[in-house]
Parts: C-alpha cells; sequence; structure tokens
C-alpha cells in the first residue's frame, strides 16, 4: 500500500518503510517522537484500556548504533521535506547532544533554528549529585533556512500571568500584551516600540 499524500493518512509503522514511497519535496513540516535511548523496554495500554503495546529502546552497539539508526531515518525526513519545510524532533538529555550533532551533518548546522524545552514538574527529585532531570528537548531544523516557512501569529508563545504581574504589562488594540523600557503607555507607542524594545506575549491568559 502506498500513501497518497493528496489525502491524510494515519499510518502505523516504521517510517523508514512508509518514507520510501513520499515522493521528494512534498512535504511542510515533519514531527518525530522516536525512543530516547533509555535502554528499557517499554510497555503502554493502547486505545480502550484492553490492549498492549511495547517497544524495545536497548541498543547492542550502544548510542553509536542508535544515532546510526536514528540518522538513516532523518535523511529521508530531509528528502522529502520541502525547502520551505521543518523537522521537529523530540528528544531529552540521554542522547540530545549527540542528535543535534547528527542533525547538523544531515541538515547543515546554518539550518538549526530552535531548542525548544518541555518542562514538566514531579517527574524526579534531585539527588546528592545531579538536579532534577525534568524537561524534554525539541530540536527544530529547516531544509533551507532562509526559506523556511513560520506563521508569526502562531509562532508566539502562549502563558499565565497574575493580576499583580500584569500591572508592567498594557494591551494594545488588537488584544496582545507588550511590556516596556519606559513608562510611556500610549497608543503611538505602543506602535512604535513595535519595531524597538517591546516583547510581545500573544496572548497571555489572564488569572
Amino acid at each position: 500500500m502506498k500513501i497518497d499524500i493528496n489525502k491524510n493518512n494515519v499510518v502505523c509503522g516504521d517510517c523508514l518503510d512508509w518514507l520510501q514511497d513520499i515522493p521528494p519535496k512534498s512535504i511542510d513540516m515533519c514531527y518525530i517522537d522516536p525512543p530516547f535511548f533509555s535502554n528499557k523496554q517499554h510497555e503502554i495500554i493502547w486505545g480502550n484500556g484492553y490492549e498492549l503495546r511495547s517497544f524495545d529502546d536497548r541498543w547492542k552497539g550502544g548510542v553509536s548504533a542508535y544515532i546510526e539508526w536514528m540518522e538513516e531515518r532523518v535523511r529521508l525526513i530531509h528528502r522529502c521535506l520541502k525547502d520551505t519545510g521543518s523537522i521537529f524532533l523530540h528528544c531529552d538529555w540521554r542522547a540530545n547532544h549527540r542528535i543535534r550533532i547528527m542533525l547538523d551533518d544531515v541538515f547543515g548546522e546554518n539550518n538549526y533554528l530552535n531548542e525548544i524545552i518541555w518542562h514538566y514538574d514531579g517527574m524526579q527529585s534531585p539527588s546528592k549529585v545531579k538536579l532534577a532531570r525534568k524537561h524534554d528537548n525539541i530540536l527544530r531544523y529547516a531544509k533551507r533556512a532562509s526559506k523556511a516557512y513560520a506563521n508569526k501569529e502562531k509562532l508566539y508563545y502562549y502563558r499565565k500571568i497574575d493580576s499583580l504581574e500584569l500591572k508592567n504589562y498594557r494591551k494594545d488594540e488588537k488584544g496582545y500584551y507588550y511590556d516596556f523600557a519606559q513608562n510611556d503607555y500610549t497608543v503611538e507607542s505602543v506602535k512604535k516600540t513595535r519595531k524597538g524594545r517591546a516583547r510581545p506575549l500573544h496572548p497571555i491568559w489572564e488569572t
């Protein structure tokens, strides 16, 4: 069975098999959530709660074998991405440093765009020798950084803000909040500082 790229598809299987049928330069964005080099056997309860699925994240050849396995798939993704496309790769502390070097080799270090930190609470407590490991990494690379597509209205982040902190911001006519280096909150100042020192917070939740 081949994938029809003109239709929405959900495919269960190894991307190495399915990407072979994807034409070059036909994908806008790819997000992958591969094994993290945990060296464990993972099991999850799937769907309606009765089906048990598992995957093996153990590597006989160590981290070098893991990166080699990853690179083969990332190179196929690179082939399938449009020149305006990007890859988002989810990883964590176990191998993110090695994965970034591999992505530099495949995409080119000049095509690195962002590292998104996915912070979470309550997963691990600090020990006597190390701080708690409480975040994952999402690495973003572009096929061609100079041509990478970015919908600026969608890329601004969301965050909560309490009423006390809210006093440091002013809302413009579109409902966006700005903080300022000076105490001038007029509409004219908002328009001027959009090109200057103002930092947009598109939009934030008020609590």
